[in-house]
């Protein structure tokens, strides 16, 4: 194997990683939906900002979120290829070298 197939490899492992952190915050997401879900409409209650249970639990929400969303299309783009990631990593030759 040469040196850019060992960096193709690495991109996608760290793809692949990407996606198993992605996985992983699916939990926490559905904890967190669950959490904002009984207290908006179960409870029937209007959420004061004031209510640092409500506020932590909206920011967990929106980590978790994120975390999900741009792990996973990171990680989806880095195993389908990752061709700029490959051409910044390893630049093609120069014509004249």
């Amino acid at each position: 194997m040469e040196r850019q197939d060992y960096i193709w490899v690495g991109i996608r492992l760290f793809g692949v990683f990407l996606l198993v952190e992605a996985v992983l915050a699916i939990p926490g997401l559905l904890a967190a939906s669950v959490l904002v879900y009984r207290r908006l409409v179960v409870t029937e209650t209007f959420p004061f900002p004031s209510n640092e249970f409500f506020t932590v639990t909206l920011g967990q929400l929106v980590q978790s979120l994120s975390a999900v969303a741009i792990y996973g299309l990171v990680g989806l783009y880095l195993i389908r290829g990752g061709r700029r990631v490959f051409r910044w990593i390893s630049p093609p030759p120069e014509p004249g070298a």
